[in-house]
């Protein structure tokens, strides 16, 4: 466990308390590749004399969860800004440009970050929302967590603590009663999105007329519960499988831009590129020449 604070040219005080893993995750023995490894944990407590003071941007390689616990922050991703409130939890994936700061006169969130071969493609699978509020804060598990990940010379350790870290994802997108989505309008769009991102008419008019909806009304209630509208929903959906298959597959770019909704190779390459910095192929190249 590691403590410290940080204070810089009088505007912020930063106080944070973290669990981390020494160093790369590792194969230990004869143990299986683990799908996914826990990188860190901790809570993060900021004050300040100026309440609008920002924190830089950055992007990061790994995967990371952030619980909010008391005040309120926000979080700027693609141009959209979060609110992130007591039992709001938020996330971001490898690679992405993010900015954080306070909207309170304090803010403590707790974050949990982890990487490994299968990181994206787990959180891909549950199709979470950027943002939203969770039935409860899972202290037990945050618990056992930092308890495993202070264990020496044990070689199960990382097969419990994936264990651990699968329950915690899944604590993450456990809505709270009032915002769970079971049987309403907003659950039927999110199914026909995850079965629907190889169709390139994929779009709100689509959506609203399988559902039998006025476009303006389901705009509405998805952008009330989900906490951003559909078009960016299904680009991010679409960004993180093409992702997900560049850096965990072998399938040719043509294959991956059908997949995920692109007739034409040539805007696919152009919608990585502007999200990610660099084309598919240099994309892919570039994860890699890193593992």
């Amino acid at each position: 466990m590691v403590q410290y604070k940080k204070k810089k040219k009088g505007r912020f005080f930063m106080s944070r308390t973290i669990f981390s893993r020494p160093g790369p995750y590792l194969v230990f023995g004869d143990l299986p590749t683990l799908p996914i490894y826990f990188r860190s944990t901790g809570t993060c407590l900021v004050r300040k004399e100026n309440i609008y003071c920002s924190l830089k941007s950055f992007s990061a390689s790994f995967v990371e969860l952030i619980w909010g616990l008391e005040g309120i922050g926000e979080i700027s991703l693609y141009g959209q800004k979060y609110q992130i409130k007591p039992n709001h939890v938020f996330y971001y994936m490898p690679g992405e440009e993010h900015s954080v700061r306070n909207l309170s006169e304090e803010w403590r969130y707790r974050w949990l970050s982890f990487d490994g071969p299968l990181a994206e493609a787990i959180m891909f699978s549950f199709h979470y929302p950027r943002l939203q509020r969770v039935a409860e804060y899972p202290a037990e598990l945050f618990a056992r967590l930092e308890e495993l990940s202070s264990a020496k010379n044990d070689p199960t350790a990382p097969r419990k603590i994936c264990g651990v870290l699968m329950n915690l994802i899944i604590a993450a997108g456990i809505p709270s009663g009032d915002e769970y989505l079971a049987g309403s309008a907003v659950s039927q769009c999110l199914t026909l999105i995850r079965t629907s991102l190889d169709d390139p008419a994929l779009d709100v008019m689509l959506l609203s007329g399988e559902l039998n909806l006025p476009r303006s009304t389901l705009s509405k209630q998805f952008l009330a519960k989900m906490g951003v509208p559909i078009g960016r929903f299904i680009r991010d959906q679409r960004l993180h499988l093409a992702r997900s298959l560049l850096r965990n597959t072998t399938l040719p770019i043509k294959e991956i831009a059908r997949r995920c909704g692109f007739s034409d190779p040539c805007t696919f390459t152009r919608f990585i590129k502007r999200s990610t910095g660099l084309p598919p192929r240099e994309f892919r190249t570039g994860k890699q020449e890193e593992s």
